[in-house]
Formats: C-alpha cells, structure tokens, sequence
C-alpha cells in the first residue's frame, strides 16, 4: 500500500511558463526564430565590448598606482 506522500509524488509536476515557451520554440520556424537569435547576438557583442572597456578601466588604474 502507498502512502499519501508517495501518492502526491508520483502526480507529474505542473510545466513552468518558460517549459511552455521551450516547447513552443522548437516548433517554430527557423525564420520565426531568426530575430530572436539576432538580438541575442547583438546582446553577447554589447557585452564583451563593455567588459573589454571594464578590463582596460581597470589596467590603467592599476598602472597607475
């Protein structure tokens, strides 16, 4: 016989909205999907530019202590 516990673990676990947005991101089309992965991009540039800028910030005023 299970108990009570087991029984309400074994119920599957509600999906979270981002579980339904990834389900729904695999069906759509590559061209759907295009200017998404394009911002992403644009995103990851941004910041590897203003991190190199925080790296540099930080090399001088090193240098000059």
């Amino acid at each position: 016989m299970t108990t009570l516990k087991e029984e309400i673990k074994n119920i599957p676990k509600p999906l979270s909205a981002f579980q339904y947005y990834l389900k729904s991101w695999n069906s759509l089309p590559e061209s759907e999907k295009k200017p998404f992965q394009d911002k992403a991009i644009q995103a990851k540039k941004d910041y590897e530019l203003k991190k190199q800028e925080i790296i540099k910030e930080y090399e001088q005023k090193s240098k000059c202590h």
